[in-house]
């Protein structure tokens, strides 16, 4: 665990890797990196000597977070030799270090904060490229692994994606880590440089047995040497994805520790975040008539456009879509647009000849080919490319790919469903998104509410949740009173899929017949102690609440208009623990107007005291 020391006089802290201060790379010239781990996405930022950079979701930030939990001038970062130095800009969600929250602090190599929902790391890495040790470049990667899960689907073999780090950054060099990787592997396996101090191993054919074998064979201690954490993920041949096996093990990788450090993702455990379950958790009213919606439109062949956070659910909804129409028996295909390199989203999604570019060593069929028959669905449609853009759309004009490098087109039949959390309208008056696509695109659009405004589901969820992670082995148990208040009473930046993770979080710590708000994240913890107070001062005095109109000889409407809205104002209160900004959203005010109407509230009471 980071040791965090914290001055009360300055308010700074102090955050150390496990072990304390250590030099990131002997005696070898070394770049500082600042690592993101935005949900599914990954992303590293150089951090140059002396120079003050700033963190936020937009421009003008020098490092963007494209995140709605990180506000748009989120926080600054100054590295000072082998410390960074972090303040942060007033941000809405704040800097949580040790599970504090911090107006300051210096971090050093193997530190993280969380800003939001995005999750950082200090990290080193040696001034070096892949090919100073033979390795395949990320890019490459890409292609291999997907004329692999080709093969393994027509082979009917397993395939199986192992990510290798050290535990303690800067105690491994990178030629001792690819010497240790490579003298277990066979000949066919491919090495690639993920990250900087990230190898990525595909493994073709063998077993899930000799997979896991592997990589805890790479993750035995040495004699004289820092331990390795592995990171695997296995799929056998009905769910070969690049995608999801890079994101799975990268997930396995960073949950590893000296205590564990294998981390395993089989197939079933690579499913989707939602299942088809937790549609029946529904009780918000949106989310109802949106269940409508969806078995209103399923039958049919219109394009469907899904909007909403992060984590929120788009691709359920999506599979419902799937699942509820006549092409339930085709194959239903889920691509991450945001998730491939920008300069292979065309092989990726349309396909490529033998020869097209430098990697395609045999044709590849393509999303779209595969799909052909079913659904595909476009996560993140947004993150597409002008190019990409255009060749999507010529593909839902006319239901013709033209995989690169090809001499003639191929008839498909797909339906299109696709996904953003962007504003895709404000893309296009900014010219990022073609006007001719959004309007292809949106025929009809789903807006998926945040888990904030569904504060009914939040309970059901959970509960879906621990009897879904607990399996049969195990007794079921439950949510005390105070735990789900803590719950409720959270914003939620990274709704279901941070929920989900919250509860195998309090999961893992507990082993009693109660989750307690002591086995939730601080972050809850102290929101809810916090903020409490802040109810109390904040929360004008009770006003009586107006009798029915037909008990009195007038009607004041004024008056009773006042009354409602404090009344109003009290219980958003209430369900925020007294956190006004998230008050302000579930009242759809501004922030101000709240504010300015609180005072006036507090004003009159006073006065009538």
């Amino acid at each position: 665990m980071i040791e965090q020391q914290c001055n009360a006089s300055t308010s700074t802290a102090s955050a150390e890797p496990p072990g304390g201060r250590s030099a990131p790379v002997c005696g070898v010239p070394f770049r500082m990196l600042l690592v993101a781990n935005a949900q599914s996405s990954f992303q590293s930022f150089e951090l140059p000597e002396g120079r003050t950079l700033t963190v936020g979701r937009a421009e003008p930030a020098d490092i963007q977070l494209d995140d709605a939990s990180v506000s748009r001038r989120h926080a600054t970062l100054c590295r000072e030799g082998e410390t960074v130095r972090l303040a942060d800009l007033g941000s809405r969600n704040g800097c949580w270090v040790g599970g504090l929250r911090v107006p300051e602090a210096v971090l050093r190599v193997g530190s993280s904060v969380v800003l939001g929902g995005v999750s950082l790391s200090i990290q080193v890495a040696p001034s070096y490229s892949a090919a100073t040790f033979g390795l395949l470049e990320r890019a490459a990667l890409f292609v291999r692994l997907g004329e692999a899960c080709e093969r393994s689907q027509a082979l009917r073999q397993h395939l199986a994606v192992l990510m290798v780090r050290a535990l303690r950054p800067g105690k491994v060099g990178m030629g001792e880590l690819v010497a240790r990787t490579t003298s277990v592997l066979r000949a066919a396996d491919g090495v690639a440089l993920y990250e900087p101090g990230v190898l990525c191993v595909v493994l073709c054919g063998g077993s899930r047995d000799g997979a896991e074998a592997l990589a805890r064979r790479l993750a035995e201690p040495l004699a004289g040497s820092a331990a390795l954490g592995c990171g695997v993920a296995s799929l056998d041949e009905q769910h070969g994805s690049p995608e999801l096996l890079l994101t799975a093990a990268r997930r396995m990788l960073l949950g590893t520790s000296a205590e564990r450090p294998v981390g395993l993702a089989w197939a079933a455990l690579l499913q989707p975040e939602l299942d088809a379950a937790e549609a029946q958790v529904r009780r918000n009213p949106a989310m109802l008539e949106l269940g409508r919606m969806v078995e209103r439109l399923a039958p049919r062949r219109i394009s469907v456009l899904v909007t909403g956070e992060t984590g929120s659910g788009k691709e359920l909804i999506a599979r419902e879509l799937h699942e509820r129409s006549d092409r339930r028996e085709g194959p239903f295909k889920v691509v991450n647009c945001g998730a491939i390199p920008k300069h292979l989203i065309e092989s990726v999604l349309f396909g490529h000849v033998k020869g097209a570019f430098t990697g395609a060593h045999r044709d590849h069929p393509g999303v779209f080919a595969q799909a052909h028959g079913g659904t595909i669905f476009l996560d993140e449609v947004g993150e597409l490319s002008a190019d990409a853009q255009a060749a999507l759309l010529r593909v839902l004009d006319t239901q013709r790919i033209a995989p690169v490098g090809a001499a003639q087109d191929q008839l498909v039949d797909v339906r299109v469903v696709a996904a953003t959390h962007r504003d895709l309208r404000d893309m296009v008056e900014t010219g990022s998104f073609r006007l001719d696509l959004y309007h292809r695109l949106n025929a009809v659009v789903l807006q998926l509410p945040p888990l904030r405004e569904r504060p009914d589901e939040v309970g059901p969820l959970a509960e879906h949740f621990i009897r879904r992670l607990c399996g049969p082995e195990r007794a079921l148990p439950r949510l005390s009173a105070e735990a789900l208040a803590c719950l409720r009473a959270y914003a939620w930046p990274g709704n279901i899929r941070e929920l989900r993770n919250v509860i195998e979080r309090a999961l893992a710590l507990t082993d009693g017949a109660l989750i307690e708000p002591a086995d939730l994240p601080k972050a809850m913890q102290l929101g809810a102690a916090e903020e409490a107070p802040q109810l109390k001062a904040a929360e004008p005095a009770a006003e009586p609440v107006p009798r029915r109109a037909s008990s009195r000889q007038w009607i004041d409407l004024r008056e009773s208009l006042r009354l409602h809205e404090a009344e109003l104002i009290r219980e958003a209160l209430r369900r925020t623990a007294g956190n006004q900004r998230r008050a302000a959203q579930l009242l759809r005010l501004p922030l101000r107007t709240l504010e300015r109407k609180l005072k006036l509230l507090s004003s009159r009471a006073m006065a009538g005291a």
